[in-house]
């Protein structure tokens, strides 16, 4: 790609630069406008099952991620790679109670090094019994708190080595954002769907008391007839999707459910008082045109300061450049090649009066080279095009064609950067080369120093 060190090439560049993000920008607001207006045109319902689903879309995923990592280290453990070092390592990069690795006949060690037995797990055990991976119910430990197993089979050459388990406190789950929703006014909560107990708690809230022992008893508590509850137990067990309306502490409240795609037994369950979600509509068409405003801003200014740090950085790669082959040419030979020599890979210096060429290579991988390095700048020029990749010639010949480079020296602009590949026994090499120019009098000099990257 060729890049002339240029302001007015700088402005077009970023002129359209900016029309392509602006466009990229016009195109996502608009359908972001859309889906939000199609939310707002739904029921007071659909809103709660969307908003219901997002968070177990959330939590599901953050199953998902779990088992594909614990998919990805149980290669390295068929590899001989179970060291108690590497299960603390992936036990605390994952933020796991504790990790476990045992051979097929269920004996093993544990992420502290510790003997482990598969009879000690507190939970159903299915990756060694029936070679499936996922998620076991939750158990309590002795520390009081919640906690599944992740369970992952080890399989070589089809047949079963060993498992790996992982023990999680369900807290990893729980999010603010996501447990107190709608700027905290609605509550989210994870439960059984064989009898509606707890696994997974929003905070405290005025719209219901919690009852101790599960989503049943704190319904009826709310003074929610039993036909309401027996109703809800049965969409948790058939695995549907509802929202009903209930009572809450002398309020009325919208309740959601629907069920984990990753654990069998697990229902997601959202309220929210019918007064606040209301006023959600609202809310969100506001916040749409907030965003509108605030992207659009936002990129004017990205752009901007873009601009300005690419034209400071230019300017100032163009004056190093200038001040250094200035330098150069008012030193003796011998001094300019040795500065040459920790600079750039190799030089060039062409009288552009006579075509004639000269040059120093200083670094041994380019050495090779001298054999198409000619006297004569026009076979030189030629040796090199016959080398680059197509995608790189026209901004090679741009500059580097004898009628242009004649050209470009005749503007008199500061300085020129192209960068190219070069395939050589079938290695891809990428050099950036400047091309500045020296003009006393009658003398046109050229200079390509190039700089292997």
């Amino acid at each position: 790609m060729k890049k002339k060190v240029s302001h007015h090439q700088l402005k077009y560049f970023f002129i359209g630069s900016s029309f392509i993000i602006f466009l990229v920008i016009f195109i996502i607001t608009n359908v972001f406008s859309r889906q939000i207006t199609e939310m707002i045109e739904n029921s007071e319902y659909n809103q709660l099952a969307d908003t219901t689903d997002m968070i177990r879309r959330q939590i599901d995923n953050k199953i998902i991620e779990d088992l594909s990592f614990m998919e990805s280290f149980s290669q390295k453990v068929i590899q001989k790679k179970h060291d108690a070092q590497s299960l603390d390592i992936f036990n605390t990069m994952r933020q796991f109670h504790a990790t476990y690795y045992v051979d097929k006949s269920g004996q093993g060690i544990d992420n502290k090094n510790q003997n482990f037995d598969i009879s000690e797990l507190h939970i159903e055990e299915f990756a060694l019994s029936k070679q499936k991976s996922g998620v076991s119910d939750c158990f309590r430990q002795e520390d009081g708190n919640m906690y599944v197993v992740y369970q992952m089979p080890l399989i070589q050459d089809k047949k079963l080595v060993g498992a790996i388990y992982c023990e999680c406190n369900i807290q990893k789950f729980y999010k603010e954002t996501l447990f107190a929703f709608h700027d905290g006014d609605g509550r989210a909560y994870v439960v059984d769907n064989r009898d509606g107990s707890w696994i997974l708690k929003g905070p405290a809230s005025p719209l219901i008391n919690l009852s101790e022992s599960s989503i049943y008893q704190t319904l009826l508590n709310a003074d929610n007839s039993q036909t309401v509850v027996k109703d809800l137990a049965n969409d948790f067990k058939a695995g549907q999707k509802a929202i009903y309306s209930v009572n809450g502490n002398q309020q009325s409240l919208y309740l959601g459910t629907t069920k984990s795609l990753n654990h069998p037994h697990w229902q997601f369950v959202t309220i929210i008082s019918s007064h606040s979600l209301e006023v959600l509509s609202l809310q969100i068409s506001h916040f749409l045109w907030g965003i509108r405003i605030a992207s659009m801003l936002g990129i004017i200014i990205l752009i901007l300061i873009i601009y300005r740090y690419a034209q400071k950085r230019e300017k100032q790669r163009i004056m190093e450049v200038k001040d250094q082959l200035k330098e150069l040419i008012g030193n003796q030979d011998h001094q300019l090649q040795m500065i040459f020599t920790h600079e750039y890979d190799f030089v060039m210096k062409v009288d552009l009066n006579t075509m004639t060429l000269t040059y120093h290579v200083y670094t041994p991988t380019v050495q090779l080279w001298q054999s198409f390095l000619s006297p004569k700048y026009e076979e030189t020029y030629q040796n090199f095009r016959a080398r680059i990749f197509l995608d790189d010639l026209k901004a090679f010949d741009e500059i580097c064609e004898p009628y242009h480079l004649k050209k470009l020296a005749s503007l008199k602009e500061d300085a020129y950067v192209v960068s190219f590949r070069i395939n050589e026994n079938g290695e891809t090499l990428f050099f950036e080369c400047y091309v500045m120019f020296n003009l006393f009098g009658e003398e046109k000099i050229a200079y390509f120093m190039n700089k292997l990257k």
